[in-house]
């Protein structure tokens, strides 16, 4: 079964930015097409459910996938193919077991498909629907990417890389299309974001926009535009901003313990604020790269503890 990853807003941003970076996949087949259609969230269980669609060059696949509050994508099942009705077991995406009512909901739509199949949304019925709203960002091409901004400020970064296979085809880069919207639970709207090719290539990413984000990631990024131009108490005014509207944001953190070490603060005392961004494989993988190189850490990195220090955290994947 082919997956392609898909994207939610407010995770780790990547190693350089205080805003996340998605990325666009390349190389598919000329004659594949993958469509999100978001359907309910259940207050409940704390899940969105999405229903996918995908067209490939060998044959077809509806599914409904699951996804946690911050559209962390947790396990899917497949509805039918271009073969019949599917009757493989649910899939697991992440480590966390998925709820038993889950599984229980993949038993009734496949049921329902078989019997009415128009009505194969009496299944979610009790879950609250997500209604389609005027989009409140919008999709801004670049040279090899596509920016979401809400006002002027941006919201999220797509990469549009042309992939190495595509060119050698003379395929074009991904290229967004119109965005579409839902309004969904505690002000947030799941954004689904089309991308097409001129090979034949079209799919579509799931970005979680709220509103409510824009300030704190607002101070965040003045935050860093200030320590960049090495003015630290500034830096240091917006970045405890940032952690005021919203404490667990990483990238304010990083740039929170890069003030720390610039003004002083000696690595024992102000560790523990790299410790909270620290705490899964992909936040290993995102930060302690630029712990061991970035130059406003480089006192830290002079102290005695610190190689032990970093020997708490390990990766599957050993990271430079």
């Amino acid at each position: 079964m082919m997956r392609w990853a898909l994207v939610f807003l407010w995770p780790l941003a990547a190693a350089g930015d205080t805003l996340p970076r998605l990325t666009v996949e390349g190389g598919l087949a000329a004659g594949t097409a993958s469509a999100m259609k978001p359907l309910a969230y259940s207050e409940t269980l704390g899940v969105y459910l999405i229903e996918r669609n995908d067209q490939r060059p060998n044959g077809s696949e509806r599914s409904w996938n699951f996804y946690g509050k911050h559209l962390d994508l947790l396990g899917y099942f497949t509805l039918s193919t271009n073969a019949g009705i599917s009757h493989e077991n649910i899939q697991q995406a992440g480590e966390a077991p998925l709820d038993r009512r889950l599984a229980e909901l993949a038993t009734q739509a496949r049921e329902k498909l078989e019997s009415d199949p128009k009505s194969l949304d009496k299944v979610w019925a009790d879950w609250q629907k997500l209604k389609s709203i005027a989009c409140p960002v919008r999709a801004v091409q670049r040279a090899g990417s596509t920016d979401l901004l809400a006002r002027d400020l941006i919201a999220a970064g797509i990469d549009t890389p042309l992939a190495p296979a595509d060119a050698r085809r003379g395929c074009s880069a991904p290229k967004p299309g119109s965005l579409r919207c839902f309004a969904g639970t505690d002000g947030n709207l799941v954004v689904v974001v089309p991308f097409k090719q001129d090979c034949g290539v079209s799919q579509e990413l799931l970005v979680l926009y709220n509103p409510r984000n824009l300030e704190y990631l607002k101070e965040a990024q003045a935050g860093e535009a200030a320590l960049k131009k090495n003015d630290v108490a500034g830096a240091r005014k917006h970045l405890d901003r940032s952690l005021e509207l919203e404490p667990t944001h990483a990238p304010a953190h990083f740039l929170h313990a890069c003030v720390q070490a610039r003004t002083g603060t000696a690595f024992r005392d102000g560790r523990a604020e790299l410790e909270q961004i620290l705490g899964s494989e992909e936040a290993r993988q995102t930060w302690l790269p630029r712990i061991r190189t970035d130059p406003a850490l480089a006192n830290w990195r002079l102290d005695p503890e610190f190689p032990r220090w970093l020997l708490q955290f390990p990766t599957r994947t050993p990271t430079k």
